[in-house]
């Protein structure tokens, strides 16, 4: 990060706003960077079911995930996301899908900031009193590409850039990663080699090691659909989601009519609700924290989506 602990802590006097800063993160060696913001589950049908289903997520959030899933996408899309984090922080996501003649690609965009955040310019000397407020803002742009290259097998590539600001100090990082989804019917495996590339720019400490996370889908009967996530392979810093969606209206490509969502993982137990009319889509996603319970809704547009 930008600060050291001890700048940190005369800037930041209340905990859970330095907690936010880390909790989110898988781990800090995994990147501090993208650990704030490409870590965190933007849609809110994988918030739903306890952050399951990152790793095969479809639609336009896929390039900033796993953008091999890009490769499935048949129409233009629209994705839209606000979640509510903790310690007063709010993210928003906006992601473009583009369907072409033999592959796909996205772009999106995520903005989170935390507000209000008091500034004690002399932590040695407690007081309830701030001596002013500032403010947290991280910028975030992803361009992914996926391809079909056998019956099974699509892969896909995507760049990251993110720029964050605390207080009056920037620093900002460029990583790729590489991704793959091996489709068996009815079951997804899938993975994410992250950070197969990184530039740093600015005063940073931060480490990006390479790193890997798979998951698995399963789906039964045309309705139901069980996720399971493993972050953090190669590191160490690893954590496990498991959840399931269940759809009352069958569909073979997105889910149709009502889903209902549950899931879990280390810190959190979630459930979440998704209704899909035509060409839109909307979720919704209430998570159990130990600190602190969440909101999250996006919504999607899928242009010709029968």
């Amino acid at each position: 990060m930008i600060f050291k602990r001890a700048s940190l802590d005369s800037l930041i006097k209340k905990r859970w706003i330095l907690l936010f800063f880390f909790s989110i993160s898988f781990s800090a060696s995994i990147g501090g960077y993208t650990s704030d913001v490409f870590n965190t589950s933007i849609m809110s049908r994988q918030a739903g079911m306890g952050g399951a289903g990152r790793t095969l997520a479809s639609g336009a959030e896929a390039g900033f995930i796993n953008s091999a899933l890009l490769a499935i996408a048949n129409n233009f899309e629209i994705s839209y996301s606000n979640v509510a984090l903790l310690a007063e922080t709010n993210l928003t996501y906006i992601g473009l899908l583009f369907p072409l003649e033999d592959c796909s690609f996205s772009i999106g965009l995520i903005s989170m900031q935390t507000s209000d955040i008091e500034r004690h310019l002399n932590p040695s000397v407690p007081s309830a009193i701030p001596d002013g407020y500032f403010s947290a803002l991280n910028q975030s742009l992803s361009i992914g590409v996926g391809k079909r290259f056998l019956d099974y097998l699509d892969l896909g590539l995507s760049a990251k850039y993110e720029r964050r600001l605390l207080d009056t100090v920037q620093d900002s990082v460029f990583t790729a990663d590489a991704g793959f989804m091996l489709n068996f019917s009815p079951m997804q495996f899938g993975g994410t080699l992250r950070n197969i590339y990184v530039k740093k720019y600015g005063n940073t400490e931060d480490d990006y090691p390479l790193d890997l996370d798979i998951g698995m889908n399963f789906s039964m009967y045309d309705r139901l659909l069980l996720c399971f996530d493993y972050i953090g392979l190669l590191t160490g810093h690893n954590r496990c989601y498991a959840g399931f969606e269940y759809s009352i209206l069958k569909s073979n490509t997105l889910p149709k009519g009502i889903m209902f969502r549950c899931g879990i993982n280390e810190n959190e137990f979630s459930g979440g609700l998704g209704i899909m009319l035509g060409e839109f889509q909307i979720d919704y996603a209430y998570v159990v924290h130990e600190l602190e319970n969440q909101h999250n809704v996006s919504a999607k547009l899928v242009l010709g989506a029968e």
